[in-house]
């Protein structure tokens, strides 16, 4: 615990703000992971009495079924079987009236999450303008023979740069994932 601390510190005032965005990431990716684990979740069970009430023609039974569920598919299944009884072109109209209505709800936040990825190895080379400012502030006032001043300097750029990148590089794989799971909840409303 020590150690991470004392490398938090040597990474000077830009690692604030670093943590910041990694917290922020994470909470993000959680809330979207739950919430696309929960929407786009489709049980054996819903589907083949979906397709048993469908076959039988009881569109308001399984609208009512669509009603239980919190589901994305569930919510455009409810808005086609409504129009069952209407006309192919209203069944279409509220079809797609469902589907633009559940896609922004899948990719809500998204690109918050991905702006975090793009913003943290921009705070990490902040990190390093601050520190060789600071190493060069050092230098104009002590001189350069006490290479522990330097090494300081130079610590603090890295450092910062380091943990832009430690803290990027997994929320853009963690945004790649989500994706992946949107685009596969997607192709099943439109399937």
């Amino acid at each position: 615990t020590e150690e991470l601390y004392a490398f938090f510190k040597k990474g000077g005032i830009v690692m604030y703000p670093l943590m910041f965005v990694a917290i922020i990431a994470l909470l993000l990716f959680l809330e979207r992971f739950v919430m696309l684990s929960y929407r786009g979740r489709i049980g054996r069970r819903f589907s083949k009495q979906m397709n048993e009430l469908v076959v039988e023609k009881k569109f308001e039974d399984a609208a009512n079924l669509c009603l239980q569920k919190e589901t994305s598919l569930s919510r455009v299944l409810f808005a086609v079987l409504n129009k069952a009884k209407d006309s192919r072109e209203n069944a279409e109209r509220s079809l797609n009236e469902a589907l633009l209505r559940e896609q922004p709800k899948l990719e809500r936040r998204m690109g918050l999450l991905a702006a975090m990825g793009t913003i943290a190895p921009l705070l990490g080379l902040l990190g390093t303008v601050t520190g060789i400012i600071t190493l060069f502030t050092v230098i104009t006032e002590v001189g350069t023979n006490d290479a522990r001043v330097l090494a300081g300097g130079i610590s603090e750029a890295l450092v910062t740069t380091e943990m832009g990148l430690v803290i990027a590089i997994p929320v853009m794989i963690l945004h790649g994932l989500l994706s992946e799971k949107i685009e596969k909840i997607t192709s099943e409303l439109y399937v």
